[in-house]
């Protein structure tokens, strides 16, 4: 189960945060348990949903585990090791029946 958390597209302040400049709001799905952590952290440190979703954003953000590269960049090595035609657009016999 997906829950929405409301936002408008406007920009709004958050005085209970140390940012002080303007805020997007977005609108972000999260699955139930997911929501039920954050509700909880947000409870327990007497914090907005708000709040407990930047900080850990930015955690994630700060914390050096991003991947570097992309799954296409990572599998690039094994591309062209295949035995077969260059380009297989260029055989009709290869496109008889494609799109129907």
């Amino acid at each position: 189960m997906l829950v929405t958390l409301a936002a408008s597209g406007r920009h709004t302040q958050s005085p209970s945060t140390k940012y002080n400049s303007l805020m997007k709001a977005i609108s972000v799905k999260l699955p139930e348990p997911l929501l039920d952590r954050v509700v909880q952290l947000a409870v327990e440190k007497s914090q907005s949903q708000s709040d407990v979703i930047r900080a850990a954003l930015t955690a994630y953000f700060s914390s050096g585990q991003l991947p570097t590269q992309s799954a296409a960049s990572k599998a690039s090595r094994w591309a062209g090791l295949g035995v077969g035609p260059a380009d297989l657009s260029t055989n009709p016999e290869h496109l008889e029946g494609f799109g129907r």
